[in-house]
């Protein structure tokens, strides 16, 4: 046994293989793999970005719709005007992507609360409905609406709008990480009950950031250690997929293993499958961003009806949200500010002798840097 252990070929072999395990196991505890991951992904993108469906549009209350509508939250009326259009238009799937938690102040109940006792108006105001309540008929007439929620500090749970398919030893595993940045949640910010409860749809848009500050994967589902709930987009594929009548499933995937590109759970919905880690997260597949896929919010209402006119959203999922400009708008997920991007600049050069091809030495060599 000795001889064969001292075999030169065999001691090279052992060292080997004993190097080759030194350095996977460096892999895991470093951040070695994650960013190798990350750096490998973001080529591909670069390489071969996604392909726009057409089937998605954004809906925006940019700078334009501010200018001429007023500043944001718009009264639960207007909203319920520019939902009703966007469905007459022919969305499929309208999906919101904020939180109206709070009931509206320019409703006429709490107008008329501001006025004296025995004003003319008083009464009148007292009679008219409540905002809220106009809002809440229309987002149900719609059939379509998917409401959100967010990091907040409303203890209630959100409403589940459709039971998510999964096996408990699944769900179980699930429930069981609570770690900080992860899919659990204790409170949230969430639309008010009856504006959620004639919702067809809700769902979570919490977003975590990766320690550089860059979001490349994005939770599909989150929990609050009792219930599974889906994330906004989920919500929006299951509406979008045989009008709602479909499930979420979770599942094991069972053929996964370390070795391969793949993950352990799988979400399905209708003909979908969607690999997900184990903490629920999906890889992002990015792509550019047309401007052509806006459309000012303001134009879906009906004093602005003549500004140009309303596209055609037949069978479209669209967006309701506020744009930011990352030149010039601060944007904040978990109260860290997501990075910039940047235009970097790429120069050629025909490095001279005597310089090292570095920015830093710590001998104190010359670099390029001294050209």
């Amino acid at each position: 046994m000795l001889r064969f252990l001292v075999h030169p070929f065999i001691r090279m072999f052992v060292l080997t293989f004993m190097l080759g395990l030194i350095i996977v196991a460096a892999l895991d505890t470093t951040g070695i793999k994650s960013r190798i991951s990350n750096l490998v992904f973001e080529t591909y993108i670069k390489i071969k970005p996604r392909e726009a469906s057409g089937q998605l549009v954004f809906v925006d209350i940019d700078d334009q719709s501010l200018s001429k509508v007023g500043q944001w939250p718009w009264p639960r009326v207007r909203i319920a005007e520019l939902i009703a259009n966007i469905k007459d238009a022919g969305a499929k799937v309208i999906i919101f992507d904020g939180v109206l938690a709070e009931p509206d102040r320019t409703s006429p109940d709490n107008i008329a609360a501001l006025l004296d006792e025995g004003h003319p108006a008083r009464e009148a105001l007292m009679d008219l409905p409540h905002n809220d309540q106009v809002l809440a008929e229309t987002i149900a007439e719609t059939g379509n609406f998917v409401a959100g929620f967010s990091h907040g500090s409303n203890t209630a749970p959100p409403m589940l709008k459709r039971r998510i398919l999964i096996k408990r030893d699944v769900k179980n595993f699930l429930l069981e990480q609570k770690q900080p940045q992860s899919m659990y949640f204790q409170s949230t910010a969430q639309f008010l009950p009856e504006l959620q409860k004639a919702a067809a749809g809700n769902g979570s848009f919490m977003a975590t950031a990766e320690s550089d500050a860059v979001i490349r994967r994005t939770s599909l589902i989150f929990h609050d250690g009792r219930q599974i709930y889906p994330s906004l987009m989920l919500e929006g594929v299951r509406l979008y997929e045989k009008n709602g009548k479909e499930f979420i499933k979770i599942s094991a995937n069972e053929n996964y293993t370390n070795y391969k590109i793949s993950e352990p759970l799988e979400i399905i919905i209708g003909d979908y499958t969607i690999p997900v880690s184990a903490e629920g997260k999906m890889w992002i597949y990015f792509r550019s961003y047309k401007k052509s896929e806006d459309i000012s919010a303001y134009r879906f209402l009906n004093e602005h009806a003549g500004d140009g006119g309303v596209e055609n959203l037949d069978g479209k999922i669209v967006f309701i949200g506020e744009s930011a400009d990352p030149k010039i708008d601060k944007i904040l997920v978990d109260n860290k500010l997501i990075a910039k991007r940047t235009d970097y600049k790429v120069i050629l050069l025909n490095k001279p002798k005597g310089l090292i091809s570095t920015c830093f030495d710590p001998e104190g060599r010359k670099t390029v840097l001294n050209l």
